[in-house]
Parts: structure tokens; sequence; C-alpha cells
């Protein structure tokens, strides 16, 4: 093994381990709040193909670099600058492999107002029963939900009340007419607010569990084995490119020609990223356009950045 390849794989060791912490590897790699702070934005940008477009862009720029190298001689300024590059997207992979792994959660969207919070605009209680005995019929173990039977108790009494005052109105003296309708009509509307109380329970608590379910599901988008392999290739890709940088610069000799040596890890790096990107389109809705959960997964590595900004 030559001292190349001796110090590609010390390199490996050292990024491989500190994969799953990004304290650690921000350390090992040097990188100050000011070398990250553009990072937010950039990622904003990335409106069309998100955190693999992010991706694509700053490798695109080192490997532009050094195909340029077959008419150009760098200096060794710019050739630091470009190893920095390296450096913040090996950084950017490391969080990626915090969400991958499930360290990191999305964060939580804002929640709407739930379905049976508006009292307003309430369907007819003819709706109602209807939809409760629709319910009840397509499954059983639902009668025994005390929102559902107090409902179908509510209709009962409902019932009585209403037959009881069919019976006694025709015989209810004009004086009296006022009061004995008004009383009659309190109580059929508490009945009939009661049974809307209890549909509107019903569906809060479905609607609760619905976001639960979808919040959990946001939560494990990219926890992916897939994924965290995936991350780890193209990382041991660009420890490749950036300890063939140092090597060149150490040994002070043939620099260019080991640089121009490297244009040939873009492919396989790049095929990487494409890999990447269909992974994340199998995560989204099969409807989606575009690739919006590799823009979810940019703007969630935001969110991460400026949180650890502020600590």
């Amino acid at each position: 093994m030559d001292l190349l390849e001796k110090r590609i794989t010390s390199d490996w060791i050292e990024i491989r381990e500190k994969m799953g912490t990004p304290v650690r590897m921000k350390s090992y790699l040097k990188l100050d709040d000011i070398k990250l702070s553009p990072l937010p934005d950039e990622l904003r940008g990335s409106t069309m193909g998100g955190i693999v477009e992010f991706k694509k862009r700053v490798s695109g720029s080192v490997f532009n670099f050094l195909t340029r190298l077959t008419y150009t001689t760098p200096n060794q300024t710019e050739i630091l600058g470009i190893e920095a590059e390296l450096r913040v997207l090996i950084y950017v992979l490391c969080l990626q492999n915090q969400y991958a792994t499930g360290q990191i959660k999305p964060a939580k969207e804002a929640e709407g107002p739930l379905a049976g919070a508006n009292s307003r605009n309430r369907p007819p209680v003819e709706e109602v029963v209807a939809e409760v005995k629709a319910r009840v019929l397509g499954n059983s173990e639902l009668a025994k939900n005390p929102h559902v039977k107090n409902i179908f108790m509510e209709i009962q009494l409902y019932q009585k009340e209403f037959a009881q005052f069919a019976a006694l109105s025709p015989q209810i003296p004009d004086d009296r007419a006022p009061t004995f309708f008004g009383n009659y009509k309190k109580r059929l509307d508490g009945i009939l607010d009661n049974i809307h109380a209890h549909f509107r329970d019903i569906r809060m608590a479905e609607d609760a569990e619905m976001r639960k379910e979808f919040q959990r599901q946001e939560e494990e988008l990219f926890v992916a084995p897939e994924l965290v392999k995936l991350l780890s290739q193209q990382a041991q890709e660009l420890t490749k490119v950036r300890s063939s940088i140092f090597h060149a610069l150490q040994e002070g000799y043939q620099i260019r020609n080991i640089l121009l040596k490297l244009v040939e890890r873009r492919d396989p790096f790049l095929a990487l990223l494409e890999e990447e990107l269909r992974f994340l389109d199998t995560r989204q809705e099969p409807t989606a356009t575009g690739h919006p959960a590799s823009v979810k997964f940019a703007r969630s590595l935001v969110q991460t950045l400026e949180g650890n900004r502020k600590n």
C-alpha cells in the first residue's frame, strides 16, 4: 500500500467514525460558524432538487475546478479553497446521516384546527345520525365508543320528547302555548347540542389519531438503512478526493497530475447522488411532481443548522 492509499484509508476511518456525531465531525474538519454561515441560504436556494441539488452544485464546483487544471496550474490558495468546499459537503453528509438514522427528526409542521373544532355550520342532525349508523355498520367495535352510545341515547330521548310534544301540543291553551313551546324547544335544542358535541368529539379524536400517524410518518421520512449506506458511500468518495489533495500538497510535486486524476471520481459521486434522489422520490406521494422529499430534507437541514447556531 503506497502513501496515498494509506492516507485515504486513515482519513476514511476518521470520517466514518464521526459520521454519527456532528459536533466531533465539525471539530475534526476544523469548520467554524463563519464558514458554515452561508449554508442555510444556499440550502434554501435549492428549490427544485433540494439537498441533492445543493450537493450537485457544490461538488460540481469542485470537479469543474479539477477539470480546468488541464489548461491551468493552480496555486495553493485555490486548492485549499476547494478542499474547504469538500469539508462542508462532508459535514452536510454527517447531518443527513443523523436524519437517516433517526437521531434527528424533521421539524413538526404547523397544525391547523382540528376537524371537529368549528361548531359553526354544523351538519343537520339527520346527517350526523346517518353517518354514525353507517360507521357502526362498518365497524361493530365502534358501538362500544362512549360517544356513540351517548348519541344513540340522546336520539331515543329526542324521539321520546318529540312524541310527548306532538301529543300534548293540541291540548295546550293559547295563553300557555308560548311557555309550553319555549320549554320544549329548549329541551329539544339541548338534546341536539349534545348529539353534535358527541359527534364533534368523535371526529376530533379521529383527527388527532390521523395527525399522530402523519407525524410519525413525517418523523420517519428519511429513516432508512439504504439512505445511511448511500450517504456513507458519498462521504467515502469525497474523502478520497480530499485526502488526495492533501497528499499532493504534502508531496509538493506532480500536484497537477494527481489532482487531474481526481476527475475520475466525478461520475461515481454523481451516480450516488442520482441514486439518493431516486430513493427520496420513493418517500413522497406517488402523485407528487418534482422532488418534494429532497426539498424537505434541505429545509430540515436549514432548521438544524440555524438551531445549532442559536445554541
